[in-house]
């Protein structure tokens, strides 16, 4: 089996109290292997994947006496499903049936990644004699579970079979849409460079228990021969990684930090938000589409990420905040064709500013750390940027859809939620969720295609309302 990886990775563990309080940060390559059962003519045994968007993990871990660490971390895999070149079988002298032009493609229109959410168990196997000592050099050992979450699939990627004709190879694509566990087992190391600065590097090696992604096919020979066969993955694979490592003494972050008089007097703070949102569309078409009415349906990058800039100012247990975010405004929608069902999608971005009021319920003490869970509503303004900001469009089938888009430039909406903070001296990171409401018609699509010889037009609606979580890093000023 073939794996590679050089990444660089950032960690920056926090020190408290003899133990150690750490997040981490992860970008590496992930190797995966393929199984085959019955006559599969393409015996490629193994794929790497390297792309930056899908190969990271950001986590949280905690050590007692530098010796026993326990870790949470949230990573992505991306699969990969494999194809064939030109589908035409020949025979060569030898006897070997094979596929011409044999190549390793990709499907690419179903690109979603697997989130993983990875427990951990790390043992040091070198110690360091006191929690203020710095050491040279640490080898740990890894044993831990992931819980791989695969997003719904893309329909049109997996239609069934058609009955082989002579000469011709047929194949499909299929993986699973459940929840699987695979047991992780790794090593990693240290070696520090200079004062808090370390360089490590990392091997886990994962182990899979049932089929996640299958290629099938089914060819037939000139002399009418019909033969079948199947390749697929079962979440076992490798990654193999190389980074930094910063470790933070959190006595000094807190000497720094703001105590219940800066907190009275006032003080300025600024930050970013990182999440996701999902706006809400409405249907005004009747029997067209695949689904029945009323039935929740998730499309292909329904939820998109986000992020945004914020300023804000604090006094005693108040917060007045203005926010400055670029938000998508997604529409998702599925025809029944012949084989299979047609996914067709399209996205535009918007400015979204908020002006919000937030109150504290748990006050902030003298002891430069706390957290807080932290209420707020908000009046909010959206203008949509122009269609090159941003904007993406899916048309799939036979005979894609005609649409036309109209927008509200100016939109007016209100917004709630509530966050949980934790208030590291001037550091303050919050995970949040939020709900938004738009009090009019944000962005419409009509569209027209040809189904089965039967003309279909419609359109669908959406609002700038919907739900959306995140995680928020402050910097407080004095």
């Amino acid at each position: 089996m073939r794996f590679l990886c050089l990444f660089i990775i950032l960690q920056s563990p926090i020190i408290l109290i003899g133990q150690r309080l750490y997040l981490s940060g992860n970008l590496s390559a992930y190797s995966y292997k393929y199984n085959y059962e019955g006559e599969y003519p393409f015996a490629r045994t193994t794929y790497t994947d390297y792309s930056l968007s899908t190969n990271s993990q950001l986590g949280i871990g905690y050590s007692f006496n530098e010796q026993h660490f326990v870790e949470f971390g949230v990573s992505k895999i991306g699969l990969r499903y494999p194809s064939i070149g030109p589908q035409q079988i020949i025979t060569v002298p030898s006897g070997c049936i094979c596929i011409a032009g044999q190549a390793f493609d990709m499907v690419r229109d179903d690109y979603k990644s697997v989130t993983n959410f990875n427990f951990s168990y790390k043992y040091g196997v070198f110690m360091q004699r006191h929690y203020n000592q710095q050491r040279s050099f640490q080898l740990f050992g890894l044993l831990g579970v992931s819980i791989q979450n695969f997003p719904p699939r893309a329909d049109v990627l997996f239609q069934p079979l058609e009955p082989p004709k002579a000469g011709e190879a047929h194949y499909t694509h299929d993986r699973t849409d459940q929840t699987k566990v695979v047991a992780r087992l790794g090593i990693e190391f240290e070696k520090r460079l200079i004062n808090n600065f370390y360089f490590w590097g990392g091997f886990t090696q994962y182990i899979g228990f049932s089929p996640q992604m299958t290629t099938y096919i089914n060819y037939e020979e000139k002399n009418g021969v019909v033969h079948e066969g199947l390749r697929y993955t079962n979440g076992s694979g490798r990654n193999i990684s190389v980074g930094l490592r910063y470790y933070v003494p959190l006595k000094k972050v807190l000497s720094k930090g703001l105590d219940s008089t800066s907190v009275k007097k006032g003080y300025l703070y600024a930050g970013f938000d990182f999440g996701r949102f999902h706006n809400k569309q409405t249907n005004h078409s009747d029997n067209i589409f695949t689904y029945p009415d009323n039935v929740p349906q998730k499309f292909q990058k329904e939820d998109r990420r986000f992020r945004g800039a914020l300023l804000g100012y604090r006094r005693n247990k108040n917060f007045y905040e203005f926010g400055f975010y670029v938000m998508p405004d997604n529409i998702g929608y599925t025809f029944e064709e012949r084989y299979f069902s047609t996914i067709n999608y399209t996205s535009m971005s918007y400015l979204y500013v908020p002006l919000r009021y937030k109150y504290s319920v748990v006050s902030v003490n003298s002891s430069r750390q706390t957290f807080e869970l932290i209420p707020s509503i908000a009046l909010s303004t959206s203008y949509y940027l122009p269609y090159t900001v941003r904007s993406d469009v899916i048309r799939s089938g036979i005979n894609p859809p005609t649409e036309t888009f109209t927008h509200n430039s100016f939109l007016i909406g209100t917004e709630v939620g509530a966050e949980l903070a934790w208030n590291i001296g001037r550091v303050t990171i919050a995970g949040y969720g939020r709900y938004l409401f738009a009090f009019r018609q944000s962005r419409q699509v009509d569209f027209e295609t040809v189904i089965n010889n039967q003309q279909i037009s419609g359109y669908i609606t959406s609002k700038s309302s919907g739900s959306w979580n995140g995680i928020s890093v402050r910097y407080l000023f004095k």
